[in-house]
């Protein structure tokens, strides 16, 4: 009788990704239950420590208003991975997610950098690949230049930084010097980055795209199973234009878009504490309810950011508990819900040759 009034009780409870109750979905395991005292292991789908924070009080809550006491809960993260019809996984990667500007100059390598270390430090195993082969800057946001090596394989060694792996075309070349490389070529290096690279058992691949809708581009729709695309942008009508080629680009071969980034959305000033919009009022908004994509973050424009994604040591990193911060955290909790929630079954990714954009 205990045992199914426990379960009753568990079964309002929903998994913050699957958002079905953790019950039905068969995630309460090993239930034990000595007069009132109730402990048990539950699956969770998702690794973010945030996320099993708040089922633990969630549970901690149910069973004490209903007359039991949670003595032990023991979570099974269990990374859901969205799988592709017809794509070949990349070794040890459960999931890609592509982050797209359209246009250059709007922080989106900013952005990548930071809600990988929000990712990492909420408990998820994280890497980054910077397939901006003319203009890499991942090596300049986390401060490091030293020669990527590789293995016995020929399998190429990410550097590891921060708690995240990480992979640069600047890693490979001199600051400074120039990249002039065809199609061809360009198609080679980004296979691999991804299928030749000795990543270790991700969770979450992040791919920092470059700008635009080029070769590159269509080699990372065509290659690997992206599990999910974001699409930055700022509040200008000419970064808008081209997000907007960004989401098509996606949408013509069925990569699910979580969301629209907008980044230098508005200024706060210090000295009569309102917030502005410099650089135009609401773009992202506007563009989400014509195309039903939603804005996961607004992000602000802020003088400090310069200076210390400059520094080599990231904002997340360096102060993660402060206001700007912040947004990288919650947008790290959408992302992983969003995966999470596409995990459920296969996708049919179309031929991106057949793309006009």
């Amino acid at each position: 009788m205990n045992e199914k009034r426990v379960l009753e009780v568990l079964s309002k409870i929903h998994d913050p990704g699957l958002n079905q109750d953790i019950v039905s979905l068969g995630f309460v395991k090993d239930l034990q239950i000595d007069g009132k005292d109730v402990s048990f292991n539950l699956e969770v789908s998702t690794p973010l420590n945030c996320h099993s924070e708040a089922l633990y009080r969630q549970c901690d809550t149910l069973l004490g208003q209903n007359g039991f006491k949670l003595k032990k809960l023991r979570f099974q993260p269990n990374t859901r991975v969205v799988t592709y019809v017809g794509k070949d996984p990349i070794p040890r990667v459960k999931n890609t997610l592509a982050i797209a500007s359209g246009k250059g100059g709007v922080g989106k390598s900013t952005i990548t950098v930071n809600l990988a270390l929000a990712l990492a430090k909420e408990g998820a195993r994280v890497g980054v690949v910077d397939c901006d082969i003319y203009g890499p800057s991942i090596p300049l946001l986390i401060g490091l230049h030293e020669r990527v090596i590789a293995n016995d394989k020929q399998e190429l060694v990410p550097h590891k930084r921060f708690g995240v792996q990480w992979l640069s075309m600047g890693f490979f070349v001199p600051r400074g010097q120039a990249i002039a490389w065809r199609g061809p070529m360009l198609h080679k290096m980004v296979q691999q980055f991804l299928y030749q690279t000795e990543w270790h058992d991700l969770d979450y691949l992040l791919i920092d795209m470059p700008p635009g809708t080029g070769d590159v581009q269509l080699s990372l729709t065509e290659q690997p199973p992206l599990s999910a695309a974001l699409i930055v942008t700022t509040p200008q009508d000419v970064a808008l234009i081209d997000a907007r080629k960004g989401l098509e680009m996606f949408g013509k071969v069925q990569v699910p878009i979580l969301g629209i980034v907008e980044n230098m959305s508005w200024f706060k000033c210090g000295k009569c504490e309102k917030k502005h919009s410099i650089f135009g009022d609401q773009g992202a908004r506007k563009m989400a309810k014509e195309t039903g994509v939603p804005v996961l973050e607004e992000l602000p424009l802020s003088s400090e950011i310069p200076s210390i994604m400059g520094s080599g040591e990231p904002l997340v990193f360096r102060d993660p508990s402060s206001p700007l911060a912040e947004p990288y955290f919650s947008l790290a909790d959408k992302v992983a819900r969003g995966i999470s929630a596409r995990s459920t079954k296969p996708i049919m990714q179309l031929d991106p040759n057949a793309m006009e954009v």
